[in-house]
């Protein structure tokens, strides 16, 4: 049975994502530092209540290859479709998946260390 806090990780991850995309596409400049500043504390709260001790390498994984992926998909075709908001939108998933990254590291490098 799911757990409050478990079904807030989720509806948190569900949210981040979404805003992620919603937001890279429709915002200024001026509005970018507020969603920047979102995205990284649900990417944060996300990151400490969702990825458990058993999942941290799938999601270390994928979340690197994602976080890659972005990074370097927008540098190398540097897109300017619909006004550069593709552009926009990998760097905004990157400013949720970047956080929820080094907090799971951290916790796995944690785990490691405590075990030894």
């Amino acid at each position: 049975m799911e757990t409050t806090m478990q079904k807030f990780g989720r509806w948190a991850w569900i949210i981040g994502i979404c805003l992620a995309v919603v937001l890279g596409v429709v915002t200024t400049a001026a509005q970018s530092q507020v969603i920047q500043a979102i995205l990284v504390i649900l990417g944060v709260i996300v990151g400490i209540i969702n990825v458990r001790g058993d999942e941290a390498k799938d999601f270390l994984f994928a979340a690197s290859a994602l976080l890659l992926a972005s990074y370097f998909g927008a540098a190398a075709f540097n897109l300017n479709i619909f006004n550069g908001s593709i552009d926009a939108v990998m760097s905004a998933l990157q400013f949720f998946v970047a956080p929820m990254t080094i907090i799971v590291a951290i916790k796995a490098i944690y785990a490691v260390a405590k075990d030894q």
